[in-house]
């Protein structure tokens, strides 16, 4: 007789450690898979379903889903799951205020059969039949609250037990991790696009700027040759009449075209200045030493400043003694 007990009780120490060798086998598994997430770095989408797998594996769940808190935390959507009929559930969005998910993303602390004690006697009539069926916890990252991974009725109608919950919790703190390092890929991918996105902009701008520039250029040195020719003309035929006018006697009116070619002269010189812009931008300017007599530039802009303040009846009055500096 004592040899069949201690016979039967080694039976159940071997199934003991059989169940705990399975059950090791199986986290070491679903912490691979996690691994996986990790170094393949796959969307959000195949996170969140490998996630669920794996742990619908790791506690031996008919079902298990990932409800993710939105951005004011108001609402959790179920953006993964495993098992039984989660295609009609994935998507789905609830209120925070609405169902045992919902009650684990208010208070940020696991449910399972051990937290009756904690609810109030509303809460405890309403999900007493359920609590055992019923495991879930929180998905914390570094940044703050995720979500959650909920595991639905254990396969063979048992209960979830603390052990299953201990290990869905440490299950769930490499899945925080997981998808912390898989958002930083996002985001570093997503500025990474965007940086090379604005590269492309700004090279076709700068290739649009140097095209205008260009343009500019050429319109700038044609109008500034077709504007030289009138002016030269004006130059010269002002001065054919300076001649004439003196030779007969009609000397009155060489102060009026005295102004004229200064001021054909100035608009050449502007036109100079022009065209020496253009030569600038196209890296052909060349610089010159050029004697200028200040005392002549001064007489040349008096008398056009004489001339601009008389057409509009203003009086313009040059002190003597800035006259003799510039002399």
């Amino acid at each position: 007789m004592s040899s069949e007990n201690e016979l039967s009780e080694l039976k159940n120490q071997v199934k003991i450690l059989t169940q705990a060798l399975s059950q090791r086998n199986n986290t070491l598994s679903a912490l691979k898979g996690i691994g996986d997430i990790v170094n393949n770095n796959i969307n959000l989408s195949e996170v969140f379903n490998l996630t669920a797998q794996s742990a619908q594996q790791l506690i031996q769940a008919e079902t298990v889903l990932i409800p993710i808190l939105n951005a004011d935390q108001s609402e959790y959507e179920y953006r993964g799951g495993g098992g039984h009929n989660v295609s009609e559930i994935i998507g789905e969005s609830l209120s925070v205020n609405y169902g045992i998910c919902g009650w684990v993303l208010r208070n940020k602390k696991p449910w399972w059969q051990g937290v009756l004690d904690d609810l109030d006697t509303e809460d405890r009539n309403k999900w007493e039949r359920e609590v055992s069926t019923v495991i879930v916890v929180p998905l914390i990252s570094k940044k703050g609250f995720l979500g959650g991974i909920a595991g639905l009725n254990k396969q063979g109608g048992q209960d979830f037990t603390k052990s299953d919950l201990d290990l869905l919790t440490l299950f769930a703190s490499q899945v925080s991790t997981a998808l912390e390092n898989v958002n930083l890929t996002h985001d570093l991918n997503y500025e990474i696009n965007e940086r090379k996105t604005a590269e492309k902009h700004l090279a076709k701008a700068m290739e649009t700027a140097k095209t205008a520039n260009m343009a500019k250029t050429q319109f700038l040195a044609r109008m500034s040759h077709e504007l030289r020719t009138p002016l030269n003309a004006i130059v010269g035929y002002s001065e054919i009449l300076q001649e004439d006018i003196c030779v007969d006697g009609r000397s009155k009116y060489l102060p009026d075209l005295l102004a004229v070619t200064n001021a054909s002269q100035t608009m050449l010189s502007l036109v100079d200045d022009i065209l020496d812009i253009s030569h600038a931008e196209a890296k052909k300017l060349t610089l010159h030493d050029t004697a200028v007599y200040l005392s002549e530039l001064r007489d040349n802009l008096i008398n056009e400043y004489h001339k601009a303040a008389e057409l509009k009846k203003l009086q313009f009055t040059f002190p003597n003694a800035v006259r003799r500096q510039l002399s």
